[in-house]
């Protein structure tokens, strides 16, 4: 469970990885600087492709990134969703 990352990197490579979430990808390629200023990591990190294989990648020669796919849970708890102070009943009307 979780989402397909396409990384695409200035020498043209791209490569596809899955995360629990894009905040952990974030994480995992952002340096946390003052004031809440985000910078890329400028050191190698190590990322296990979709086909099993793995890459070492540099953040700072990631030119971009997309999501692929997103795997939702089909059980997810839709009472305790509803519940929540942060639910929008609007939300559910739309169709994507």
């Amino acid at each position: 469970m979780g989402i397909k990352i396409k990384i695409f990197m200035d020498n043209g490579k791209e490569y596809i990885i899955e995360s629990k979430t894009l905040s952990k990808f974030e994480a995992r390629i952002y340096n946390e600087m003052a004031l809440g200023a985000r910078v890329l990591a400028n050191g190698m990190r190590h990322f296990e492709l979709i086909d099993g294989k793995e890459a070492w990648i540099n953040p700072s020669h990631i030119s971009s990134f997309e999501i692929v796919e997103e795997t939702v849970r089909k059980n997810a708890d839709l009472e305790n969703i509803r519940n929540s102070p942060y639910y929008n009943p609007d939300m559910e009307l739309l169709k994507f």
